[in-house]
């Protein structure tokens, strides 16, 4: 197993997320999407300001991960409104959970979602949701196998188009 360090961000790791989430982002989605959409995408949801905004927001928990000195992956949770297709309550939502494609496949993901159950518990939750493109069967074949079930779909706005996602649901508790 890698040696691994999981932590929650603090405001002064809002430039070193920032350049993270961009990178983990384009990693994901680049081949899928638009260049320019995708610059504009990032440019509104990865910025520096934003992440520190996040960061200090008491609704969510921002989890680092490092192998070494180096950040390879991240993960936000975040207590939100629900979808319309969930009604369970004290449901917590997943809302960024990513890692560097370098570091896939070698167990460092489900330590992160280990630590993701963990903060979502620490927010109250007995479930833990997550939206996913549907355009990504590697992110859905993952998340079933660790355990989510498919629960109905919702609209993710994606600079000027909406596109759909899954709703994933998990009981943690």
């Amino acid at each position: 197993m890698i040696a691994y360090q999981i932590r929650r961000a603090t405001a002064d790791d809002a430039a070193a997320l920032a350049q993270l989430a961009r990178r983990t982002f384009v990693e994901s989605y680049a081949s899928l999407c638009d260049e320019q959409a995708m610059r504009n995408h990032c440019d509104r949801h990865f910025g520096e300001a934003q992440q520190r905004a996040e960061i200090l927001d008491p609704h969510y928990v921002v989890l680092l991960l490092y192998v070494g000195e180096e950040l390879v992956g991240l993960a936000q949770v975040v207590r939100r409104t629900l979808p319309a297709c969930l009604t369970q309550t004290n449901a917590i939502a997943l809302q960024r959970y990513y890692l560097l494609q370098t570091w896939q496949g070698k167990g460092l993901g489900q330590a992160l979602l280990n630590a993701v159950i963990e903060a979502a518990l620490s927010l109250g939750g007995v479930y833990l949701w997550l939206s996913v493109w549907e355009k990504n069967p590697r992110a859905i074949a993952y998340y079933l196998k660790a355990g989510f079930a498919c629960m109905g779909e919702t609209g993710y706005l994606f600079d000027d188009e909406m596109q759909t996602d899954l709703v994933m649901l998990k009981q943690i508790i």
